[in-house]
Formats: C-alpha cells, structure tokens, sequence
C-alpha cells in the first residue's frame, strides 16, 4: 500500500542565549542562533536537544555452577558462585533536525 503524504517545514522560534524567554515553560523548544542548536526546556534548564539522557538502575544476580567434563573428559565442575551488583544504565534520546 503506498501512501501519500504532505510534508511541510517546521520553523521553531529562535531567540540568543542571551534573549531566552525569562519565564519558559517545560518543553518549550527553540532554535539557538548564538549556538547554532536547538534547545528544550526541561522545567529547571536549557538543555541542548539531542543531549538529554534518562538512567535506569539495574540490578543483577549472575549464578554460575560447573558441569562435569563431559562424557569422555575428567574434572571439570568447580565450585560456582555467583555475582551481584547494581550499575546505571544511560538511554540517550537523538533528535535529528
């Protein structure tokens, strides 16, 4: 099935560093001509689109045990154990414009 569709261009306000709006809302967007970047606000800064990033925390348990060595190999096992730990994960949003 193909689809025709209307694209039409997006123009974002844009302001200088120096003449941001004073009183910016969360989520207001703009162009940045000082810098050349889009930005957005995320209700307590100006952030350059493209730059957020989200954590996440992940907590493991890795259990590991030996098997034997096979049916025709010797040894093999050993005692097993395991790992845990907790590290932050970053999820970094890309915007193309």
């Amino acid at each position: 099935m193909t689809r025709a569709v209307n694209v039409s261009s997006f123009t974002p306000t844009n302001w200088t560093t120096a003449t941001r709006p004073s009183n910016p809302t969360t989520g207001q967007m703009g162009w940045n001509t000082t810098t050349g970047l889009m930005e957005v606000y995320t209700g307590t800064a100006w952030v350059v689109v493209g730059e957020q990033s989200t954590t996440y925390t992940a907590t493991y348990l890795v259990v590991a045990g030996g098997g034997s060595g096979g049916l025709n190999n010797g040894g093999g096992g050993g005692a097993g154990g395991y790992i845990t730990g907790k590290h932050l994960l970053a999820l970094l949003v890309l915007f193309y414009c």
